[in-house]
């Protein structure tokens, strides 16, 4: 920050002719200012320049102004601006009106939003937010009925406003949920989720504060009170804001272990009012298992679960039947993909509601499996609601097929369900698993060569390449570690540009981006066709610690070689873990170990598998994929016909699957 940025931020305002550009000037001084360090006479002299424009504002049109990113200007600042009187006789107006009956929610919350942007001015940011919590839980909870008041978390972050320490602010904010747990206390905590910007995108020092000392209390309260949907409301907000903010097996399970044993309470309690369960007679035709999955998105689960309903329907006899209930909007694709697959899919709208509650959606559930004779109920990977609908319970026979995570584990889950390619037992963790084999349809589309060329060339722009990539979701490459490696890599091969995707893009993966000096290199790309994008990469350069499935394997198939690291995660959830037991000797027969071997060995001897096991090695191996390419080549060959022998076997993972599910339905019932 020097004398410059203070003559165009001067400049800017000058120039500025709407409150949008006013805003935008402020917001690139603060991203100036939090850039780099401010000295004290820099920071008297920006602040004098904000004085300035906002008194003459206020001479011109009596408009008294708070630019949104002002208040993490002046908290980075560390000064008072010059104006400062004018705003607190605003705060000085305001309070005389701070005891009197508001007419309306609305009314409320426009007095509560001005106080806050005034004190933001005269006591600092941390203070008036601090102020403001107290202020909302002292309030009576009729008061924050305007729908408007949700608005604000996500203005907090696009601010910048909860970057900071924030120590009194998180004073305010533990007081709230030490509040005594009463169902309004409850329904308060909840909504502040929002109102505070508990959200996958907010500062991680935010996120893991509001987590422990608000979720936790909130979810004990809901379960003291019987507030079974405001229970599961908070597990789906701390579920998709903070435990998938980090791609972690041990943030998993310190994360989704703070609300299992209060959303069982949960859902034993519930679950007295509900009719009783008997396990139906089948009378010697195959059990019916009904698998269910919690969005109608084709995920890698999903395509998982599609390629082994595939393979159900190709078996003769069909040892279960199998029918699927889908929570979500209609996926006119997935229910056609379910109906070639001989599966009928139930959506749960259908059967309580587009309005229903997460509560009766789970009974409503409950009781079309009861009736048609489901024997068993499969959660498909995600654990949202498990604790509690398990704890109904919402079937006879109740198993986790876990996809990802394996550290989460309570007495209600009869079996537990992972994938796997060689084995068909493992002990994860402590606790005895059964691996499905994993098989993949559809993995490569020869007719999309055309398209993935001319994406390459718009992403190239006149770069040599290579074109390096990680197709998957955003979180996994929040790994401080793995952008290092990157960094390394793309420094050694100048020509080389590297594209990432996800839902968003996520501020926590373009922090590391600009801190290793990349970000210029990098293309994120968003919520892509992967099996497109797998033809446009020359290198798969996997994350770690968590490593890719599907999209891995997508690349394999296209003949891309895949540069991984051999971690714990990878192995237990990763497309390594299919195949390093195998060509390591730790798992399946003496011919298939030395058949994998074969496959990876080039002609000289060397290996053609580029997995590794330290960072240094990690960066050497993609450097030389990136640089020989016709070691690149037979890398790419040897992962494809691999893909090839032993990855496309549908029937093999249904003949699997269903005898492990069998023997959890047995185990369970037993004779009875």
């Amino acid at each position: 920050m020097n004398q410059g940025l203070i003559a165009t931020l001067r400049s800017d305002l000058a120039a500025a002719g709407s409150v949008q550009a006013i805003d935008d000037a402020y917001a690139r001084a603060l991203d100036a200012a939090a850039g780099a360090p401010v000295a004290p006479g820099e920071a008297e002299g920006l602040a004098a320049a904000i004085s300035e424009h906002l008194s003459g504002l206020f001479r011109a049109q009596q408009f008294l102004y708070v630019p949104p990113t002002l208040p993490r200007l002046l908290e980075i600042l560390g000064v008072e601006l010059p104006c400062a009187g004018l705003y607190r006789d605003a705060e000085r107006q305001l309070n005389g009106q701070a005891k009197q009956r508001f007419a309306s929610p609305a009314v409320f919350l426009e007095f509560q939003v001005n106080l806050l942007l005034v004190q933001s001015v005269t006591e600092g940011l941390d203070a008036a937010l601090a102020g403001f919590i107290r202020r909302l839980m002292a309030a009576p909870y009729g008061n924050w009925m305007d729908p408007k008041i949700e608005q604000l978390g996500a203005y907090f972050i696009a601010n910048q406003w909860l970057n900071g320490e924030l120590t009194r602010t998180a004073a305010a904010l533990k007081a709230a949920g030490a509040s005594k747990p009463q169902p309004e206390t409850v329904r308060k905590l909840l909504t502040l989720t929002r109102v505070l910007g508990f959200s996958i995108t907010a500062p991680r020092r935010w996120l893991e504060l509001f987590f422990g000392v608000v979720i936790g209390p909130a979810i004990a309260g809901a379960a003291k009170n019987r507030m079974h949907d405001a229970a599961l409301m908070l597990e789906w907000a701390a579920y998709v804001n903070f435990t998938r903010a980090k791609d972690d097996a041990d943030h998993f399970r310190d994360t989704v272990g703070t609300w299992v044993d209060p959303l069982r309470r949960c859902g034993k309690a519930f679950g007295r009012d509900l009719p009783k369960l008997a396990a139906p007679r089948c009378d010697g035709a195959p059990p019916t298992v009904a698998f269910f999955l919690q969005n109608t998105e084709l995920l890698g689960h999903t395509e998982a679960l599609l390629t082994f309903l595939r393979g159900v329907d190709a078996l003769d006899p069909k040892p279960i039947a199998p029918l699927v209930y889908l929570l979500g909007r209609a996926n006119p694709e997935l229910e056609a993909q379910l109906a070639a697959a001989g599966t009928t899919a139930i959506y749960i709208h259908d059967l309580a509601g587009e309005k229903a509650s997460k509560s009766e959606q789970l009974t409503a559930m409950r009781e079309d499996a009861r009736q048609r004779g489901v024997t068993a109920v499969v959660y498909v990977s995600l654990v949202l609601t498990m604790p509690f609908a398990f704890s109904m319970p919402l079937a006879p026979v109740q198993i986790w097929w876990s996809m990802k995570y394996h550290s989460l584990s309570f007495p209600e889950v009869d079996g537990y369900m992972s994938l796997g390619s060689f084995d068909d037992y493992r002990e994860i963790e402590g606790r005895p698993w059964r691996a499905v084999h994993r098989a993949l349809t559809e993995l490569y589309d020869a007719g999309l060569a055309d398209e993935a060329a001319a994406v390459r060339s718009r992403l190239l722009d006149g770069d040599p390449g290579p074109v390096l990539g990680c197709i998957g979701r955003e979180e996994k490459m929040i790994s401080d570690g793995y952008i290092a490696a990157l960094a390394e890599i793309l420094d050694a091969v100048p020509g080389a540009v590297f594209l990432w995707t996800g839902k968003t893009e996520h501020p926590g993966v373009v922090e590391l981006l600009r801190r290793h000096g990349i970000e210029g290199r990098c293309r994120y790309v968003g919520w892509i066709d992967t099996r497109l994008y797998a033809q446009v990469i020359d290198v798969f350069v996997d994350s770690f610690p968590f490593a890719s499935g599907l999209t891995a394997f997508e690349a394999m198939a296209a003949a891309r070689p895949v540069v991984a690291m051999i971690t714990p995660e990878a192995l237990g959830t990763g497309m390594p873990g299919h195949i390093w037991p195998v060509y390591t000797g730790a798992a399946g027969t003496a011919e298939i170990q030395t058949d994998v071997r074969d496959i990876f060995t080039d002609p000289d001897g060397g290996s053609l598998l580029p997995f590794v096991t330290d960072a240094e090695t990690y960066v050497k191996t993609a450097i030389a994929l990136c640089t020989d390419e016709a070691m690149r080549g037979r890398a790419g060959d040897a992962m494809r016909t691999f893909v090839e022998r032993y990855m496309l076997d549908a029937k093999r993972m249904a003949a699997s699957g269903c005898r492990h599910i069998l023997e959890i339905i047995d185990e369970t019932l037993g004779d009875g």
